[in-house]
């Protein structure tokens, strides 16, 4: 089975794995192999309400951690976010704590309405906001950039559309 059958059929179970109706973001983060873009053994889920994160068994913190996060919500104060500045004033302290600093701020083309990335502390982090009321944030730690972006930008392709799916 190929990468693009698996994602679907995760995609699937997503959609109705989660009290609430929304997808779980910790199938969505499985099914887009995380043991892959870290190359490590990962250690299990930890559901922190709309957070998932997994940690690497050798590696789970400290200077030369390896981890994943996906955090899906729906907040509309904070989602209605459309610029570089309005994202500053509404995430810029919890993504300074991790070491991002405005000044490398960039903006993607999706697949919200609006999606930046900042590389952090021995990672980065992407958002992306959509539909009025729904963000979700990706957090990487432990991987180089040129493959922790594409991954983070296909997951959160994959996450928008999950979404979208649970309430159709």
């Amino acid at each position: 089975m190929n990468r693009a059958a698996v994602v679907a059929a995760f995609v699937g179970l997503a959609t109705c794995s989660k009290p609430g109706g929304g997808p779980d973001p910790c199938v969505l983060l499985r099914a887009a192999g995380p043991e892959a873009l870290l190359r490590t053994e990962l250690g299990p889920d930890r559901h922190i309400y709309g957070l998932c994160r997994i940690d690497s068994v050798a590696a789970p913190a400290g200077p030369d951690e390896k981890s994943v996060g996906l955090e899906i919500r729906r907040d509309a104060g904070a989602a209605a976010v459309a610029s570089a500045q309005q994202f500053w004033e509404h995430e810029g302290n919890g993504v300074g704590y991790q070491g991002g600093v405005r000044e490398n701020l960039r903006e993607l083309n999706g697949p919200g309405r609006f999606t930046v990335w900042v590389p952090i502390d021995g990672g980065l982090q992407l958002f992306s906001y959509w539909d009025r009321e729904n963000l979700l944030v990706i957090s990487i730690k432990g991987a180089p950039v040129e493959r922790a972006l594409p991954w983070a930008q296909t997951l959160a392709g994959e996450t928008v559309r999950a979404e979208r799916a649970s309430r159709s």
